[in-house]
């Protein structure tokens, strides 16, 4: 079970190096890529936000719903990275025997 545990946190932290770093070198291409999938998560984040925090061009707000994004997401990929080796590996396990 730690084993998982492990293999969770560190591949959770590899997907949101990778993707934050993406997003910082290729800002311009990124943009509207990283925002389209992130449209799910905004739509909640603008939900649960206060109208008087809505302004237009409120930049640590926007910025804190990018990162939350992404590392909910960096999350779920992590698990599912997780869930997949750990099936294919049982899978092995069982052809071998």
């Amino acid at each position: 079970m730690m084993q998982h545990l492990g293999r969770w946190i560190s591949s959770t932290f590899f997907i949101l190096s990778v993707s934050l770093l993406g997003v910082v070198m290729f800002d311009e291409q990124a943009g509207p890529i990283v925002f389209s999938c992130l449209q799910p998560w905004l739509a909640i984040c603008v939900a649960i936000t206060p109208d008087a925090w809505q302004t237009q061009r409120n930049i640590p707000l926007g910025l804190i719903f990018l990162f939350s994004g992404m590392t909910v997401y960096s999350i779920l990929g992590g698990f599912a990275c997780v869930m997949i080796w750990a099936a294919v590996r049982r899978w092995k396990n069982r052809a071998t025997t």
